[in-house]
């Protein structure tokens, strides 16, 4: 008679792959990490120069998804956001999902 079941065999075998598949990756972010080189600009965010004050009013100012801000490239009055900046689609969470297991850069140009 069997100790074990073959659905309790899979269900340590999956923890014992989970658990070795952690490790391997904790082992290689440490000793030889894969490192990750982002553009701001290109890459996780993209910016609406110069955004319309009508058009700052009328949308949603508490969303996660972008934020307003004063750019000084532009004309712009104090006080008054003049540019609103997006997050590029899925970009938060590759950042997220890199973070275990690589070291990432983020560089902008100015210009």
């Amino acid at each position: 008679m069997a100790l074990f079941g073959s659905a309790m065999r899979r269900t340590v075998a999956a923890g014992a792959a989970l658990a070795g598949g952690a490790a391997l990756v904790m082992w290689r972010r440490r000793i030889n990490p894969l490192h990750v080189v982002w553009d701001l600009d290109s890459t996780i965010i993209c910016s609406i120069c110069p955004f319309e004050k009508a058009q700052l009013l009328t949308l949603n100012k508490h969303s996660s998804c972008y934020f307003d801000h004063t750019d000084d490239d532009f004309d712009y009055v104090p006080g008054e956001p003049n540019t609103r900046t997006c997050w590029r689609p899925a970009a938060r969470g590759v950042i997220r999902l890199l973070s275990y297991f690589a070291t990432q850069h983020i560089y902008t140009a100015a210009q």
